[in-house]
């Protein structure tokens, strides 16, 4: 891979993040407790979990290179959030994965949701989730999963399938069991 593409996609998983971090941060208020009635005491084992969480591990090798990305993540990691990028492998163009945990509830998603281009609650695996789309290319798409009071986001940017909502859900299925409960 050339350093010219490389940096191409390296700004571009930039720009993605940079996008997600501005959408996160449009001035709602209201109260990040849990969105269900359950008690923040009940969720305290997740949010511990989720704080030693390394999004980096989340995926196997194998799972990586069938995913058409490199096995070695780059961490990535801002005020209120902690992630990994996994770049595309050179034959996918310039697919990349991203695994982010957030403070963030599924709540705090639904209540901006009038700020992306797409917004559906869903569930994964049996948990309560969100996808979100952000751009109109319909290339990246990313599906919020909740961990506790908290959130893992699994995001696929350059997808050229003409699914990546379809992509980064399949993959938030093999994520979901690996997260704290």
């Amino acid at each position: 891979m050339t350093k010219s593409f490389r940096v191409v996609v390296g700004i571009g998983l930039i720009t993605v993040s940079g996008v997600f971090l501005a959408a996160c941060n449009n001035g709602v208020s209201g109260d990040p407790g849990p969105a269900t009635g359950a008690s923040t005491s009940a969720n305290s084992g997740g949010d511990a979990a989720l704080n030693k969480l390394d999004p980096c591990t989340l995926l196997t090798t194998q799972e990586l290179q069938q995913y058409q990305v490199r096995t070695k993540g780059e961490p990535m990691n801002s005020s209120d959030e902690q992630g990994c990028d996994f770049l595309g492998s050179p034959d996918s163009l310039s697919r990349g994965i991203n695994l982010t945990k957030s403070k963030d509830s599924v709540a705090d998603y639904v209540r901006r949701k009038d700020s992306y281009v797409k917004f559906a609650t869903n569930s994964v695996n049996g948990r309560d989730a969100a996808q979100v789309q952000i751009s109109a290319s319909n290339t990246e798409c990313s599906q919020i999963i909740a961990v506790g009071s908290g959130t893992v986001s699994v995001a696929v940017t350059g997808d050229k399938s003409g699914d990546p909502c379809g992509d980064a859900l399949q993959i938030a299925k093999v994520v979901e069991p690996r997260l704290p409960k």
